[in-house]
């Protein structure tokens, strides 16, 4: 009678695995990836996304590293355009932003800056501060030529 019943791991992959198709929808309904149909780049998107949070899931790590993000990113744009993989290489601008990011010379000390606040200065903050601090600064830092909103959100949900 009970073996109808999801095990805990069946049940934890199938939720997860829904979640992830969720949360990709809205994270690219949120970058104005709207249409009636879907184009090859936005199937792409798709399941870049899907694949970079359940590559994240999997990793089952405690603490992060910036190069976990890059990581991260790579699955993110892979097979999009001709982005350098890694942090990125080039000063850049940000279309429609008030600020510029951080030089790219600055990027990776700032990554390394970003994670050490996360983890022995923001943690004694309430969780929701402590994500928005680190989501806010990373976007800042604006560390990868593309993807940057995208892996965030895939990070702050992890």
């Amino acid at each position: 009678m009970f073996g109808q019943f999801l095990t805990k791991n069946d049940f934890f992959e199938r939720y997860m695995n829904l979640f992830s198709i969720r949360f990709t929808y809205g994270s690219l309904t949120v970058e104005d990836e709207k249409g009636d149909y879907i184009s090859p780049e936005n199937s792409l998107k798709i399941y870049n996304n899907m694949e970079a949070f359940k590559m994240l899931l999997k990793s089952d790590k405690n603490k992060l590293t910036p190069y976990d993000l890059v990581d991260v990113v790579d699955q993110v744009n892979k097979n999009i355009n001709f982005f350098e993989n890694g942090f990125r290489r080039i000063n850049i601008n940000i279309q429609g932003a008030d600020f510029l990011p951080i030089d790219v010379k600055d990027v990776i000390p700032a990554m390394y800056s970003l994670f050490n606040n996360y983890y022995n200065i923001w943690d004694v903050l309430p969780v929701y501060e402590r994500e928005a601090r680190f989501h806010i600064a990373l976007l800042k830092i604006h560390p990868f030529e593309d993807g940057n909103g995208r892996t965030a959100r895939i990070v702050m949900n992890y």
